[in-house]
């Protein structure tokens, strides 16, 4: 005879395609997958029928990782789980294997999502098999009521045209570290983290020893820059003048702060006589900007009849 499934059911006030981006992007998993004390990191996200997705989930704080300790457990397990079900946005099914319960053979485990849309919410209902015993069964619901209770929290929305550093203030005080980007029309544009917004600002925390050379000058006199290249040294470079005052100390901080959002793939932005492109991107990271000289405009000269 076998063990019957065991569910869990919650409401969502949020739209439909808001919830699914939680359970089917990197950024959403990343958000709030893993109980409190551990953080989850996706490696490789194929979502598709027989598609995989990796990640690594590690304990974070001193109590879960006594309790890894204590029952003979890494710190960080690494997991694959294949999607069987992928029907957007209202359905959801995936096998994971259980291979980290010391002693014990290595099992399936089928999860299923099911997104319905109610009077302007959303009713999700997760249906999941059991463990291999009662205990461990016992910590597996209440590991997913504990991490369903994370998205029971508000997740904010970010209209596309905030400024980055007033979009930071919405993460102060929160445990979900993810939101909604949304245009002027009201439609989900993608998610952004924190994270996402402290590099783009920042760049990268590694300093940028003096005399970067991965700053490139072609053939037509542009030159190719990384987003995390301090700004004063680009600006000396390149012969670019800076302003006075300024809350950045990147490339990419300079084009932010210049377009007053998350630029886009290919997003062009003038300053004086220079004219800086977004060129490349790393999730929501500015990674490459192109410098270029600002074709100038010249008003044709006035024809002064003569009297």
């Amino acid at each position: 005879m076998s063990t019957p499934r065991l569910s869990l059911t919650r409401t969502f006030a949020a739209p439909l395609d808001r919830v699914w981006a939680l359970w089917t992007t990197k950024e959403g998993i990343e958000a709030w997958w893993g109980p409190p004390g551990f953080a989850v990191t996706v490696q490789a996200l194929d979502l598709r029928p027989g598609g995989l997705l990796h990640y690594t989930m590690t304990a974070t704080e001193a109590p879960q990782i006594a309790f890894m300790k204590q029952h003979g457990m890494p710190i960080a397990t690494q997991t694959s789980l294949t999607y069987t079900v992928v029907e957007a946005p209202r359905r959801l099914a995936y096998e994971n294997h259980v291979d980290f319960v010391p002693g014990h053979p290595v099992y399936d485990v089928s999860t299923v999502v099911e997104l319905h849309e109610e009077a302007g919410s959303v009713r999700m209902v997760l249906s999941f098999d059991p463990m291999h015993d009662e205990i461990w069964t016992s910590r597996q619901r209440e590991g997913w009521e504990l991490e369903i209770g994370k998205l029971v929290q508000k997740v904010p929305v970010i209209p596309e045209s905030m400024p980055a550093l007033e979009a930071m203030e919405l993460f102060r005080g929160s445990s979900i570290h993810v939101a909604f980007v949304q245009d002027e029309y009201g439609r989900t544009l993608g998610l952004v983290t924190a994270a996402d917004l402290l590099s783009a600002i920042a760049g990268s925390l590694e300093p940028v020893g003096e005399g970067d050379e991965r700053a490139v000058q072609r053939d037509d006199g542009s030159w190719l820059l990384p987003g995390d290249m301090a700004v004063d040294e680009m600006a000396e470079l390149i012969g670019f003048v800076l302003p006075p005052k300024r809350r950045y100390e990147t490339v990419a901080g300079l084009v932010i702060d210049a377009i007053k959002h998350l630029p886009a793939l290919g997003q062009t932005v003038k300053m004086g006589s220079w004219r800086f492109e977004v060129v490349d991107l790393d999730g929501r990271r500015v990674d490459k900007v192109l410098a270029s000289r600002a074709p100038e405009t010249h008003r044709p000269a006035r024809r002064v009849s003569a009297g």
